[in-house]
């Protein structure tokens, strides 16, 4: 199973030591120095995955509010991805931040009638 695939079908089951494994395998072909240390170093690197895979994914989805970082169109399901980055605060913080911005900005209002995942990815840079 791809890349993609693996990190559709862990996002979907809610699967997240799965998804965390995933990701930390695709990454970790990727020198130090080459890594970004921003959010979106990690933003562009897995829409470019699931794009290049011919998923169905959008990126910076705007609304009234603010915009998505990802959205993705699976069969019966949206998946909406927020992803943060973070050098000082906890992975447990950045988490709860994602879900709140996406509650206080609404991703998910216009995805009406579809089963609607929400999902936060966080990273924290690693001293080298």
């Amino acid at each position: 199973m791809e890349y993609a695939d693996k990190l559709l079908k862990y996002t979907i089951e809610g699967n997240e030591e799965k998804i965390i494994e995933t990701i930390g395998d695709y990454l970790s072909p990727v020198p130090y120095d080459l890594k970004g240390d921003d959010e979106k170093y990690y933003h562009s690197i897995i829409f470019l995955l699931l794009y290049t895979a011919r998923v169905h994914v959008h990126s910076e989805v705007h609304t009234n509010k603010g915009s998505a970082d990802l959205v993705i169109e699976e069969n019966d399901y949206t998946i909406i991805l927020e992803f943060k980055q973070t050098k000082k605060s906890s992975i447990d913080y950045m988490i709860k931040e994602g879900f709140k911005q996406m509650e206080e900005k609404e991703y998910a209002r216009s995805c009406k009638n579809r089963k609607i995942i929400k999902s936060v990815i966080a990273f924290k840079d690693k001293k080298k």
